[in-house]
């Protein structure tokens, strides 16, 4: 069982704006088997796995920045130029428990934060389990990484749900290869024990859209022959002082809430700079959502960023 952490338990009181509060109804509304049970994960696996590896398409829509999508090696990366001199350059991994292709909703927001922070954001379109395994990701990720270092300009690694797990573990894998850490890592409910190892018993009632049992089998086949609490697939078990600067999101109303906090512990512990941004009462990745509540997130994303 995880040591219980300092920090306000998911009981305080409901400040939350009604539209985030309508917003965790319909999470609830849309469901989760898919993470609560084996088997159904085991059936979203495979609805997955039927689809093979489809190259991807740009959604058409009103973007404030200038995308496009290109190879960056052998990764379909999407691209955000926020303008033709952009100053930072930000690597997003998009979040999906690993499974999912990148979501609208992540698209939005790179878009946005290339615009706003005058920034170049790359999201790589890394390979999804049930097909692949996490060993394919690195060698792509090696590959962006080396690409924007080379263009010079600071450098970000941010990533949401699995995705800022990967991000954090990419950051300790870069440090052991070493090439220079990022001026900042920001992570939005990273999923940082994939083995799922702690207790979640009381975070299992107040999270509508994650689950254990199905989580942590989809998590399984993303370690592939790894185990599931090696460092390149959980971070929390990694070396802690290999992280740069890291800003943490976190919801109190998921289950990866306590997991967050322990990963915080462990990088103030090897004497890292770490700011663990909780939202109080919000569900997972909630700064992706719309509600007031993001809108507040996102301006201190800009200012970890130094925007």
């Amino acid at each position: 069982m995880r040591k219980k952490q300092r920090d306000d338990t998911p009981n305080e009181v409901d400040q939350r704006s009604e539209e985030a509060i309508k917003f965790e109804a319909a999470l609830k509304a849309l469901g989760n088997d898919h993470f609560v049970t084996v088997a159904a994960a085991q059936e979203y696996m495979r609805e997955h796995a039927a689809l093979g590896d489809v190259p991807f398409s740009l959604p058409e829509g009103d973007y404030a920045s200038d995308v496009h999508v290109e190879y960056i090696g052998d990764c379909q990366t999407i691209v955000f130029k926020g303008s033709p001199e952009t100053l930072i350059s930000v690597i997003l991994i998009h979040g999906g428990a690993f499974v999912s292709q990148v979501s609208p909703p992540n698209i939005a927001f790179c878009d946005k934060l290339a615009k706003a922070a005058n920034a170049t954001v790359y999201s790589p379109l890394y390979p999804l389990a049930p097909n692949h395994t996490c060993v394919e990701a690195y060698p792509l990720l090696d590959a962006l990484y080396e690409k924007v270092l080379a263009e010079g300009k600071p450098i970000f690694l941010m990533g949401d749900s699995a995705g800022g797990g990967l991000a954090a573990s990419f950051c300790m894998h870069a440090a052991k290869q070493g090439l220079p850490k990022p001026e900042r890592a920001v992570l939005f409910s990273p999923w940082v024990d994939v083995s799922l190892s702690g207790d979640y018993d009381e975070l299992l009632k107040v999270d509508p859209m994650l689950g254990a049992d199905g989580l942590r089998c989809i998590g399984e086949s993303w370690a592939g022959e790894l185990s599931a609490k090696d460092w390149r697939v959980s971070p929390l078990f990694g070396d802690a002082s290999l992280m740069p600067p890291t800003t943490l999101f976190v919801g109190t109303r998921e289950i990866l809430y306590s997991d967050i906090l322990a990963f915080r512990d462990k990088l103030e512990e090897a004497g890292v700079d770490v700011s663990l941004i909780v939202g109080k009462g919000m569900n997972h990745i909630w700064p992706f959502f719309p509600i007031p509540e993001a809108k507040a997130a996102f301006a201190q994303v800009l200012e970890a960023l130094g925007r």
